[in-house]
């Protein structure tokens, strides 16, 4: 009898577990058989908390660093600094950029890789020496002067410009402090007496001018300001190219000068010729253009 009292204890004891697990499966068998709203509504409930759990997140994350700067991405929900680049950029061979230079304008790699971090400014150093500012829109030149030039002004050794933006590139107050190792200048679609002329006086200290007047050819002289502010025994420059205009040659305008050794220029005749050879003793090279008389 004891035995049979045990075991029916035993069995007793056993029952509810059962119960338990009838209960579990009728559970689930009542959520499968659930309509599909219920449980998008379940869904919903649980994405809005987990929502929330991650603008605490942010929250909590801003509040302990004001000063960091954070984006949402698309795909996820993953706050990063704006400023970070990536590791795949990062991490690219050296040798790979300069393949992939090889297919960009210096002043689009130096407007778009610039100040980004130390490994992309160590990369696009050389293109610091010389840069074309020539046919650019307002954008660019405004990143440049505002932003770029400051910082890498004593990098630069050449600069060639339109004369339209000549006065956002060389302010005349600032011109010696602001390119202390500029040594050559080109200027391009100048105006014949234009506000480039004011800029000879300066320019003359370079080693380099080349000064491009339109893109068609002008017939007439530019005026004696030109002569009288390059062919002077004060100027150092090295050499000096016109394109696309006739320089005034005489006696009166200019002055003996031993510092050009290279020259390209158009004149009027054959006596301008002879006036330029007797004014500049140290000539290696030089291109005269005469214009056809009829």
């Amino acid at each position: 009898m004891n035995k049979l009292s045990s075991s029916s204890a035993l069995a007793t004891q056993s029952i509810p577990k059962k119960c338990k697990t009838k209960n579990r499966c009728n559970k689930l068998s009542k959520s499968d058989d659930a309509p599909n709203h219920v449980l998008k509504k379940d869904l919903n409930k649980t994405s809005v908390h987990h929502n929330k759990l991650q603008k605490k997140q942010v929250k909590d994350i801003i509040r302990v660093c004001p000063n960091e700067k954070y984006y949402k991405t698309t795909a996820t929900t993953k706050y990063v600094k704006s400023n970070e680049i990536s590791t795949l950029e990062s991490s690219l061979p050296n040798e790979l950029y300069d393949f992939i230079f090889l297919y960009l304008k210096s002043r689009d790699i130096i407007y778009s890789f610039f100040n980004l971090n130390d490994h992309f400014n160590n990369l696009i150093y050389p293109f610091f020496c010389a840069i074309d500012l020539s046919n650019v829109d307002e954008c660019t030149l405004s990143k440049y002067c505002q932003t770029i030039l400051p910082k890498i002004h004593h990098h630069i050794k050449a600069i060639k410009v339109d004369h339209k933006n000549i006065d956002s590139v060389f302010p005349l107050w600032l011109y010696s402090k602001i390119y202390p190792n500029l040594e050559s200048v080109f200027i391009t679609q100048v105006e014949k007496d234009g506000k480039d002329l004011s800029y000879l006086k300066f320019f003359k200290q370079l080693l380099n001018l080349k000064i491009y007047f339109g893109e068609g050819e002008y017939n007439e002289t530019v005026s004696n300001e030109l002569c009288s502010n390059l062919f002077q025994s004060d100027c150092r420059l090295q050499t000096l190219f016109f394109d696309n205009v006739y320089v005034p040659i005489n006696t009166h305008t200019i002055q003996r000068c031993f510092s050009i050794r290279k020259l390209t220029i158009k004149v009027h005749c054959l006596d301008n010729v002879y006036v330029l050879l007797n004014n500049l003793p140290s000539i290696e090279s030089i291109n005269i253009s005469i214009a056809h008389r009829t």
